[in-house]
């Protein structure tokens, strides 16, 4: 994860084997270097969910709420 990280995801997505591997590799060789030296590797934290989510509108209450905002607008 971290030796892709570093190489950049796209870069090895979108760029030929023959290309990406010699910086793959010199990537992986420095993370695997750190590991050996005792340097805890951490994965980033990812954001929590929110604790409430909301429901996109039906159709319905989309034009209900439509018709109210124009009603009170008075267009």
């Amino acid at each position: 994860y971290f030796a892709g990280q570093e190489t950049d995801w796209y870069f090895l997505a979108s760029s030929p084997e023959q290309k990406v591997f010699p910086v793959f590799k010199c990537n992986y060789e420095l993370q695997c270097q750190r590991v050996i030296r005792g340097e805890r590797l951490s994965l980033p934290i990812p954001k929590a969910l929110p604790k409430e989510t909301e429901t996109p509108l039906s159709n319905e209450q989309r034009k209900q709420r439509m018709s109210e905002l124009r009603k009170s607008l008075k267009i």
